[in-house]
């Protein structure tokens, strides 16, 4: 009883002194935006997506969540592992702001334009419907539009969050609102699809529209084939591990569709709509403290390295402040009929399993973050590998002996190897396994406690 007094207390010091911390309030402005906003999209998103679940039924749905899954392998083409480097960019030469956004976005646009052709050269592989198919080039299709998203990370380098936040919410209650009446008119499977590609519009027109509204820059940016090839340089570890990562997340769902049936994939994917809506928070951390993390590093190595590791540390708090009750209430929440439904309960067992892997996701977005500053973004790569070959591998096995649960323990394990234990790969990120390493034992509390 009183090791546990002793451990809230130092809990309650550790997050108070980082909460007062300089560092902490010059950002909090831009990530309170960033976290209310995102809360917002939470509760609409979620709400409508379990409407959506219910109507369409495990079956249907598991189509939908087929497609979104097999199409956002091919999206991530468009994003060019930029993010991270961009943003750092940004902040590091904001002299350079119209070369580095024009450029980008170029490189961006080739990447979706390169994944659509690689898809339709694989259509005769994967021998899905015409339906599916349909859903799936309207998933690839939307990332013509997320291209621009460039310029919400302008917004965060120059910590104001706010307006890529607005045009995400817009776009958010929007998509919502046509989601509710395509269930109200019975509206087939396809339409769905079409919903989700006008709100990838509604995103990149809005972020272009801000964006010249406040910087009047739009027309003004231009084109760096050296710059390019830089950016390329720099990137193509994150380019492959971004794909990468997505395989691994993305592929049991895929797997359970050619190995078991829509259904599970039904079930399974509600379980990860419950799960995987957390994941927001884990970017909204480091779109917001990337740049202080940048500014600790350029001033003093011992700051920054503090920053770091307060940073881990709090990701791990935010992972298991969540983990926790979902892990708890969440599949007795999930079979209510104001949200999935009776039908879904199935589910259950896999949402409790699930879910404990935000706490490595978290360190895994925070490790990025960290890899991208210390320009060691090739360790991304050789971890995102890893986890695939651990993920594949478990979810041939255990999909094939205990179905979706078997699918929700690899994904975990994967998850655990990508993020954590993979840092023990490179003699050059043992520091980083070191870091996380404290933050998941709670160090910093304990050396509290027993000083």
């Amino acid at each position: 009883m009183t090791h546990s007094f002793y451990m809230i207390t130092a809990l309650k010091e550790e997050i108070s002194q980082f909460v007062q911390s300089a560092g902490f309030k010059r950002y909090f402005k831009n990530t309170s935006w960033m976290l209310g906003g995102k809360l917002l999209q939470l509760i609409a998103t979620f709400w409508v997506t379990a409407k959506v679940a219910k109507y369409l039924g495990p079956d249907q749905f598991g189509l939908w969540g087929y497609a979104q899954s097999v199409g956002v392998l091919f999206i991530v083409l468009a994003g060019m592992g930029l993010k991270q480097i961009v943003s750092r960019n940004l902040v590091n030469h904001p002299d350079q702001e119209k070369k580095i956004l024009g450029t980008s976005i170029l490189l961006r646009l080739i990447g979706a334009i390169s994944g659509l052709i690689i898809y339709s050269l694989m259509t005769v592989f994967l021998g899905d419907s015409w339906v599916v198919m349909g859903l799936i080039y309207l998933v690839i299709g939307s990332a013509f539009f997320q291209v621009f998203e460039v310029f919400d990370f302008f917004f965060q380098g120059q910590v104001k969050a706010k307006f890529g936040v607005q045009i995400q919410f817009v776009s958010v209650i929007i998509f919502a609102l046509i989601q509710l009446i395509l269930i109200i008119i019975e509206a087939p499977l396809i339409w769905f699809g079409f919903a989700f590609f006008l709100r990838n519009i509604i995103v990149g027109v809005g972020l272009t529209w801000m964006y010249q509204v406040k910087t009047r820059n739009l027309f003004q940016l231009n084109i760096d084939w050296a710059y390019g090839k830089e950016l390329i340089r720099d990137s193509w570890p994150l380019i492959f591990s971004g794909m990468v990562v997505i395989i691994y997340m993305k592929v049991d769902q895929i797997m359970l569709m050619k190995m078991v049936s829509s259904q599970a994939v039904g079930y399974y994917t509600s379980a990860l709509r419950f799960s995987e809506v957390w994941f927001f928070l884990g970017p909204v951390l480091a779109r917001s403290l990337f740049p202080a993390i940048i500014n600790a590093k350029k001033r003093d190595q011992k700051l920054y390295r503090s920053r770091l590791q307060n940073y881990y540390n709090l990701s791990v708090w935010l992972a298991l402040a969540i983990s926790i009750p979902v892990a708890l209430i969440g599949p007795w929440l999930l079979r209510q009929e104001f949200l999935f439904g009776e039908a879904f309960t199935p589910s259950g067992p896999v949402l409790v399993i699930h879910v404990w892997s935000l706490v490595f996701v978290f360190l895994g977005i925070a490790s990025s973050e960290h890899l991208a500053v210390e320009n060691l973004q090739i360790v991304s790569l050789y971890r995102s590998i890893a986890g695939l070959i651990v993920n594949v591998l478990l979810n041939l096995w255990l999909i094939s002996w205990i179905g979706i649960i078997g699918a929700a323990i690899a994904t975990l394990f994967s998850q655990a190897v990508a993020s954590y234990i993979g840092y023990l790969l490179s003699r050059k990120t043992w520091h980083i396994f070191l870091m996380q390493t404290r933050a998941l034992t709670f160090y910093s509390i304990i050396k509290k406690i027993k000083s």
